[in-house]
Parts: structure tokens; C-alpha cells; sequence
């Protein structure tokens, strides 16, 4: 069994760098709409803050998205 110190730095996948992509507000809405709809509790925090208006995930927000 190979130890982790062991392991070559050739043999590991490239991790690539975390980033920052900025997004246009009505997209940001419907990405957190999508992962809210899911059941993703961080994404219906996330929603409430960015868009107070669009508190009902399910609602007539979740309908003007699918819309589009």
C-alpha cells in the first residue's frame, strides 16, 4: 500500500484553481432556483438573501424560470 508521502506528483490529476465567475443577475436567480428546487438548503438561503422578493422557490418565481 502506498503511502501518501509516497506518491509522485506526476501521477496526480492537475487540480484545477478555484474561480470567481460573475453572472448576470436573472442568471444567478435561476441557477439557485434550480439547486433550491432540489432541496438544497444553502441554495433557498442563498435565494432569500440575494432576492427577498423570490422567497417561494416554488411559486411564480420557479414558473417565470422554467419560462425562459
Amino acid at each position: 500500500m502506498q503511502n501518501a508521502s509516497n506518491v509522485k506528483a506526476e501521477s496526480r490529476k492537475p487540480y484545477p484553481k478555484p474561480s470567481y465567475t460573475q453572472m448576470p443577475a436573472e442568471e444567478a436567480r435561476i441557477f439557485l432556483l434550480e439547486h433550491a428546487n432540489r432541496g438544497q438548503q444553502r441554495a433557498k438561503e442563498m435565494l432569500e438573501l440575494m432576492f427577498p422578493k423570490a422567497k417561494d422557490s416554488s411559486g411564480i418565481a420557479a414558473r417565470s424560470a422554467a419560462q425562459s
